[in-house]
């Protein structure tokens, strides 16, 4: 991000920048529900699946079926988390950059943060949270427009409740991920493990849908009190004069005629005005005839 796009970011715009979140929001959370239903799932198979490590005689076969099985459900949880994770995105980063148009004034990120802050090491255990609470802020219609204190405004603990077990789940995740599983007692560690994550996981979904929703439901009358204030404040355009009728006299002689004004059409005389006579002979005419 180069610090001239943050500069020009932080300009005022005006309310025609806003973009709705209704479509995005309503697709982010319909997708998180449908990955939260693949993990749901996945996390059945792995309690059925410790059932059968945990018998007096495991039977082998059964085990290596249950494992065919999840492996084969993991891979579309993965799928359809990837491309939940884009559509998140996309309605993360519209969130943010309708700050501007909400009356934030001077945004602590550019607009591009909200998409690679997710992706920098280190970096993404906080500034995506940052980043959130911005877009929370941005939602509040009680908040006075342009304000150059909406930075101390407060969030909800439902953002903080989201980021602590999508961390959590982030953290159990990776752990999961590096233990081995070829015996049975290793499989059953592995497994364990991976049902707390997946249990965290469908929190955190949960928690998710629940930001999703509130961050844009807050976004409709935040932007009809913006409209309002913007409305009320922004400068009438005046009306071009229009001129007076215009009048000139025609050569050789002292009658007046109507002109033309400076606008397209002909205008007529006012009402009650003498109507111009013939024009008055000259001796030459008098002497032709």
């Amino acid at each position: 991000m180069r610090p001239t796009d943050a500069v020009a970011w932080s300009q005022p715009s005006a309310i025609e920048d806003y973009k709705s979140l209704a479509s995005r929001g309503f697709l982010a959370s319909r997708w998180l529900l449908l990955n939260l239903a693949v993990t749901a799932a996945v996390l059945v198979l792995s309690v059925v699946h410790l059932g059968l490590l945990n018998a007096n005689v495991p039977d082998s076969e059964a085990i290596l079926a249950s494992n065919d099985v999840i492996a084969a459900v993991s891979i579309a949880e993965i799928v359809i988390y990837v491309i939940g994770l884009v559509i998140f995105l996309v309605w993360f980063w519209r969130a943010y950059a309708n700050g501007p148009a909400l009356g934030l004034r001077d945004p602590r990120f550019g607009k591009g943060w909200a998409i690679g802050a997710w992706f920098v090491p280190i970096l993404n255990l906080f500034r995506p949270k940052q980043i959130a609470n911005d877009a929370w802020r941005a939602g509040d219609p009680h908040r006075p427009l342009d304000s150059p204190f909406w930075r101390d405004d407060p969030v909800s603990p439902l953002l903080n409740w989201w980021w602590g077990v999508w961390l959590l789940s982030g953290f159990v995740g990776n752990i999961s991920r590096r233990l081995p599983y070829e015996t049975v007692e290793e499989d059953k560690a592995f497994t364990t493990v991976a049902i707390f994550s997946s249990a965290l996981w469908l929190v955190a979904a949960v928690l998710a849908i629940a930001v999703v929703r509130r961050t844009t439901s807050r976004r409709r009358p935040a932007r009809n009190s913006c409209t309002k204030v913007r409305a009320g404040t922004r400068r009438r355009r005046r009306k071009p004069r229009r001129q007076p009728f215009l009048t000139r006299r025609v050569r050789n002689t002292g009658e007046s005629r109507p002109g033309f004004a400076s606008f397209s059409g002909w205008s007529p005389p006012a009402r009650g005005a003498p109507r111009p006579g013939p024009p008055t002979p000259s001796p030459r005419d008098v002497r032709a005839r």
